[in-house]
């Protein structure tokens, strides 16, 4: 009986045994020990943020031994792959941040933790800042009991609303409704609604709006 690992590659071996006694009588079958084997390999898994204030960065560029390898991390800074035992070089990159860079160890069938933080760089008047795409980056912290951090990016001009929402559909605060230019962004949501009383402790829904760009996050509430 085989089992092949998913993600890993690896795979295992049990046998079916039998003791056969005086008088060929056989004892109930037993699994044995099982052996392991297939490709040495383990997993690179990290989280990329900002430096200053601990934020993941979507679509920062994760590039392992120069050119070997090349990724980008997801919406929650997240980035994970499949690599042959040995040593590698890892670099994170991003428009506007400084490159951060470090050497791994990978080993067979484990999981290696590669945080990086990249530096944001000064902005200079004379370089106009490049916007990936426009996306809900994220919400910090979350859950929150006195407000969260709102995070998104703008592409290009456009309207933009950013609206909470209760488990019922019901719209109980508009955070934003305004026209914007192309650039990365913050607001924030202290828990209140449109008349500035303190909701209840739950979970909520909040929308943002952008041209044709449309994307929600979920939201808890904790006093």
């Amino acid at each position: 009986m085989g089992f092949v690992h998913p993600t890993l590659g690896t795979w295992s071996v049990m046998w079916v045994v039998k003791t056969v006694y005086v008088g060929n009588v056989l004892s109930e079958p037993a699994f044995s020990n099982s052996i392991v084997g297939g490709i040495p390999v383990g997993l690179l898994s990290g989280t990329v943020t900002n430096l200053d204030n601990g934020f993941p960065l979507f679509g920062a560029t994760i590039n392992i031994n120069p050119g070997a390898h090349i990724l980008q991390t997801d919406y929650n800074g997240h980035y994970e792959l499949v690599l042959f035992n040995g040593n590698y070089n890892v670099t994170a990159s991003l428009i506007n941040y400084t490159d951060a860079t470090t050497d791994v160890i990978i080993t067979d069938g484990d999981t290696t933790l590669c945080n990086l933080q990249l530096d944001l760089v000064e902005a200079n008047p004379d370089t106009p800042e490049v916007i990936a795409a426009t996306a809900l980056l994220g919400c910090s912290p979350n859950p929150f009991s006195t407000h969260s951090t709102i995070r998104y990016a703008v592409k290009a001009p456009c309207h933009i609303t950013l609206e909470v929402f209760n488990l019922l559909g019901q719209k109980i605060s508009t955070l934003l409704n305004t026209e914007v230019k192309s650039g990365n962004f913050t607001c924030q949501w202290n828990g209140t609604d449109n008349n500035g009383r303190r909701v209840s402790n739950g979970i909520y829904y909040l929308r943002m709006t952008a041209g044709d760009y449309s994307s929600s996050r979920k939201l808890v509430l904790l006093k």
